[in-house]
């Protein structure tokens, strides 16, 4: 890391095609060429090698203006050995991309983002170790900042401040005096001795600042959990008061049962042994709805705060390599997962979950004789407990299939009648849905909810009806109207005709009048002689 002053000698060697200590042909170290090739400007998110030497850039941002580095020009900022080829290349206000090959690096190939401008300038005193905050991260530092003159206008206590990045310090306008320290006029130039003490990775996981991760522990190493692996965590939830509504994990049982959608994809950015505050918005919580806690009730609309830790993740064993016994456990246990989502309205989630269930018990081969009713009763919970989600997302057809499943193996099981009911009610398939009813009344005379439904399926008939007669009577009403209007045209037609008739005779006898008399004229005019 250096600070690097271009000199317009130095300028031309850095934009030469060839790599500084390679030898020509007569084995001397070759000279800088004096021409810089030419090429048309890069366009923002095109990439390309400069000039042979292996350095690629890709422009992120357009500078201002036409000028880069030249004699007497000083940039300064964290480089690499060979990154200078790119410096030169690149316009005051410019964001670009360098990847640097190995031979002009540290031994490998290292992508760098630059910002070349005026207004910053860091001097490193003191190298620090392991990564960078990243936009959004919450550090802590130490710092003194000194007018041109040497006075000190801010300095931080011993345990110095944290902040969050890309929060604006002093601004323009410049400050007050405050605490002892001076007046800091506006647009002055500041030096600041500043030390990054520590900082805490914060994340936007969705992208939309809906739920957002702040890192307390690092986890580790780099590997995160897979879709369809097990996770393990421990938590503390909490509203923005403070009331506690949540502790899950701290008793032993914590296999995560993913419940609301922000921490389910909080959890597949976290390594093992990781600790992080989690702010999850109630668009990614519980939404609008009211829900009672482990320990308190959430309001509706609530912003939850989790402090999480992942205990650890392992990948669930596939369903062929489990016995009979294992087999039963875990679609209980997806299922136990299902009934969880389903009670927060999360119904897709849920779905889910009843069919990868259904997947590990699909098998009746592997099940022996007393496992066998075991699987099949928790087959036909699944199928139930999904024909409800279907139901609730209005997909009739699917509650439909699942329902006539249930059936196929208990024929008068009320639930699979009364749901398949609803569906046939919904698809306005009234006699089937009759028919499902009636049945399910020969099992359950008395069931209050087929009674009730009886009577939506009446008042659904009624409308039906109504709707029906209004449907043809407006029909016979237009078929009248077009029979009149055929009548009518008829009509119109035939007087037409007759109207003709008489016109043609009436034109032949005056046609024959006239002919007679000029017949006549003729035949007179030679007795006249």
């Amino acid at each position: 890391m250096s600070r690097l002053t271009f000199s317009a000698a130095a300028a031309r060697a850095a934009m030469d095609s060839k790599v500084p200590g390679l030898m020509d042909e007569d084995g001397e170290e070759e000279e800088p060429g004096e021409e810089i090739e030419s090429a048309p400007p890069l366009k923002v998110g095109e990439e390309r090698e400069i000039n042979g030497s292996g350095l690629r850039k890709k422009l992120l941002k357009a500078g201002h203006g036409w000028e880069t580095p030249v004699s007497g020009d000083e940039v300064t900022g964290q480089v690499v050995p060979g990154l200078d080829r790119g410096l030169v290349t690149m316009r005051k206000g410019e964001i670009s991309l360098f990847t640097v090959p190995s031979v002009l690096g540290y031994g490998m190939p290292v992508p760098m983002a630059f910002y070349l401008g005026r207004g910053i300038i860091k001097k490193i005193l003191v190298k620090g170790n392991g990564g960078q905050p990243r936009d959004l991260d919450e550090v802590a530092v130490k710092y003194r900042v000194r007018l041109p003159d040497g006075s000190v206008v801010a300095e931080t206590s011993d345990g110095g401040v944290e902040f969050h990045i890309n929060e604006d310090a002093f601004g323009e306008d410049g400050r007050d005096p405050e605490n002892g320290f001076p007046l800091i006029p506006a647009s002055t130039i500041l030096e600041i001795d500043l030390e990054l003490v520590r900082f805490k990775s914060v994340l936007d996981v969705m992208g939309n600042m809906k739920v957002v991760k702040k890192v307390l522990k690092e986890g580790e190493g780099y590997r995160r959990p897979n879709d369809g692996e097990s996770v393990s965590v421990r938590y503390t939830a909490t509203l923005k008061d403070g009331t506690i509504f949540e502790r899950f994990g701290h008793n032993g049982r914590n296999r995560y049962e993913q419940v609301i959608a922000g921490l389910d994809r909080v959890a597949a950015t976290m390594a093992k042994g990781e600790v992080s505050l989690v702010t999850v918005e109630p668009e990614y919580g519980y939404g609008n709805c009211e829900v009672k806690g482990q320990l308190s009730t959430i309001p509706a609309s609530s912003t939850l705060i989790y402090e999480i830790e992942m205990v650890d993740f392992t990948r669930e064993k596939e369903p062929w390599k489990l016995n009979g016994q294992e087999k039963i456990e875990a679609a209980g246990k997806l299922k136990e997962s299902g009934n969880s989502l389903f009670k927060t309205g999360k119904y897709q989630r849920a779905a889910k979950r009843y069919e990868k269930a259904i997947e590990y018990i699909c098998d009746d081969e592997s099940f022996s004789s007393g496992e066998q009713k075991m699987s099949n009763d928790l087959r036909v919970s699944c199928w139930l407990n999904n024909a409800a989600c279907s139901l609730k997302l209005k997909d009739f057809q699917g509650t439909i299939i699942l329902c006539s499943k249930v059936l196929d193996v208990e024929s008068y099981n009320v639930k699979a009648l009364f749901r398949r009911a609803q569906a046939y009610l919904e698809s306005s398939d009234l006699d089937l849905a009759e028919l499902d009813m009636k049945k399910a009344l020969e099992v359950d005379p008395q069931n209050r909810d087929v009674k009730a439904m009886q009577k939506l399926l009446k008042e659904r008939r009624a409308e039906k009806n109504k709707s029906d007669a209004k449907l043809y009577a407006n029909m016979f009403s237009r078929m009248r109207k077009d029979t009149d209007a055929d009548l009518k045209r008829l009509k119109v037609e035939k007087g037409t005709e007759e109207g003709e008739g008489t016109a043609q005779a009436a034109g032949a006898g005056d046609a024959a009048d006239g002919e007679t008399s000029s017949t006549d004229g003729m035949l007179v005019g030679p007795s006249g002689r």
